[in-house]
């Protein structure tokens, strides 16, 4: 698939082209640099929400700790473990969320350019 079929499925699958026609270019990248904001806000929203999980486990474990005598040492071990995993998978999503904005920028410039010819 070339870049032009792939910018024409892009602009149909967002409904800002209709099939039938064409549709004001600097439009069409408008809303996609919009696309782009909202995916970025809304990945890097769900990346933080596993480090805020992570700080929650770990303050519920400092309590327990703290207050509570019935709780083994293994399970307290195992939620700061756990808040640990959390956090390094927060961590990788906001490195995939980076990425992917790169190449949605990419595609984008892309974009520019095919619409030039």
């Amino acid at each position: 698939m070339n870049r032009q079929s792939v910018l024409i499925a892009v602009m149909l699958i967002i409904g800002k082209v209709p099939a039938y026609g064409a549709a004001d270019c600097r439009e069409v990248i408008h809303e996609m640099q919009a696309l782009r904001k909202a995916q970025q806000s809304i990945l890097l929203g769900l990346a933080n929400n596993h480090e805020t999980f992570a700080s929650s486990i770990e303050e519920m474990t400092a309590e327990l700790e703290l207050h509570s005598k019935k709780v083994p040492g293994k399970a307290l071990k195992s939620m700061n473990k756990t808040a640990e995993a959390f956090r390094s998978r927060g961590v990788v999503a906001k490195r995939q969320a980076e990425h992917l904005d790169e190449a949605t920028a990419q595609l984008i410039d892309e974009a520019k350019e095919c619409l030039k010819d």
